[in-house]
């Protein structure tokens, strides 16, 4: 991977339980509850940040940091019907503004996000010439059950104003996650770092194959780690690849929220909507579910308003399984 400044970790033991998150943060978590075919699994009550605020890069002395300002921008998907897929679609930002993260909402148990991606630009591969963002997010539904859904889009989309300078930019990543992963396999938890002073926002999976996955984690690890790992549910082999957008801002500062889907998700029952809300003064730029089940349905892992994510996901198996949703949220200075 070309702008990273180190080369992407492929870890080949299985991804770790996680046993507890650390610093408690007096953030204050939207809370929904529903379910699906079972009782509701309320969210844990507020809980921990790995990381503070942490400035990525020096500020010139002196100069006035401008306000990031936030979009987000919705497509409806509708008459997604057993065994089809959804059309393609690109969504685009304003004019003016780069896409930082986007996701998928759908009532729908059993349907898989084949492509969940920001679209992929040319970019260079010296890390000293400036970035080439991606101002548009793809997306596209293969619905795996026996009924007809519809899903939204959901794109963030930031920029700091056109009058002001400096200007927020970002680098568009992509990985190769595997030419094969063979029928009934799972990756390793394969590590991107963005380049040195950029902060993670969101990314995602893409694949061209008609098959059953399961996206066991794509999520911000640190503020400047991205964190996936795949399970092929498939009978046959898949190949599939990652993409992430890295935000470049001098001083932009970086604050990542985690918080449980309670203490398990019932067999054959949907989470409750797990919602983290940024900090006053920060906008949501990007999050994601992990987990170290190998088959559930992500239902919800979207960012639903300029400064809060949600997540949700359908358990469909025998056994209770446990998840996370992680959220990094940003602010200039």
């Amino acid at each position: 991977m070309a702008l990273s400044s180190r080369r992407p970790h492929r870890r080949r033991t299985p991804m770790p339980v996680y046993a507890g998150l650390a610093l408690l943060l007096g953030v204050t978590l939207l809370l929904g509850a529903c379910s699906i075919g079972g009782a509701a699994n309320l969210p844990a009550p507020p809980t921990a940040t790995p990381t503070a605020d942490t400035t990525q890069t020096p500020v010139p002395s002196g100069t006035p940091l401008p306000a990031l300002q936030a979009k987000l921008i919705t497509q409806t998907l509708t008459n997604i019907f057993p065994g089809n897929t959804s059309f393609f679609v690109d969504v685009p930002c304003p004019n003016g503004y780069i896409v930082a993260s986007g996701g998928v909402s759908s009532t729908g148990t059993n349907f898989t996000a084949m492509v969940n991606v920001p679209s992929e630009l040319p970019q260079s591969p010296d890390p000293t010439q400036p970035p080439n963002p991606s101002v548009s997010w793809q997306a596209q539904i293969f619905n795996l059950g026996s009924t007809t859904i519809s899903a939204q889009v959901l794109v963030l989309c930031l920029r700091t104003p056109s009058s002001r300078a400096p200007k927020l930019t970002a680098h568009t990543l992509k990985l190769d996650i595997g030419d094969d992963i063979v029928a009934g396999a799972t990756t390793g938890v394969i590590d991107m770092d963005c380049p040195e002073g950029t902060v993670v926002a969101g990314g995602g999976v893409r694949t061209g194959f008609l098959a059953p996955f399961t996206l066991m984690s794509g999520a911000p690890r640190s503020s400047a780690m991205w964190e996936t790992q795949l399970a092929n549910n498939a009978n046959f082999g898949i190949a599939a690849e990652v993409r992430l957008v890295c935000l470049r801002l001098p001083g932009l500062q970086a604050r990542m929220l985690v918080q449980p889907f309670g203490t398990s998700i019932a067999t054959r029952t949907a989470s409750a909507p797990l919602d983290i809300t940024c900090p006053t003064g920060y906008v949501v730029a990007g999050g994601g579910i992990s987990s170290t089940a190998t088959t559930f349905t992500t239902m919800v892992n979207a960012p639903i308003s300029t400064t809060k994510w949600r997540g949700r996901i359908y358990n469909p198996t025998k056994k209770p399984i446990t998840a996370k949703l992680a959220v990094t949220c940003v602010r200039a200075g």
